[in-house]
């Protein structure tokens, strides 16, 4: 966050204040890739899928929801369309 020299108080970019918002509207956890996933979640920018990380994210929560829920068989695709 940018400061300012002549009050000291905070200069928030547009960038802060889209991202601000963004948060305010979504719920944000922390989580830490283990190896396996973070290759998983590297091929997926490699392949252009999407170039926001929390899309790969997403699908992968909702194919292991589906995947635990029993929606869907042993060795089937999940549908997170």
């Amino acid at each position: 966050m940018l400061m300012s020299k002549t009050t000291g108080t905070a200069a928030l970019s547009a960038g802060n204040l889209a991202v601000r918002r963004y948060r305010s509207k979504n719920r944000r956890i922390d989580y830490v890739v283990g190896p396996a996933a973070l290759a998983a979640l590297q091929e997926w920018r490699a392949r252009g899928l999407d170039n926001c990380l929390s899309g790969a994210i997403d699908q992968l929560i909702l194919a292991g929801a589906a995947a635990m829920s029993g929606q869907i068989a042993k060795g089937q695709e999940a549908d997170v369309s």
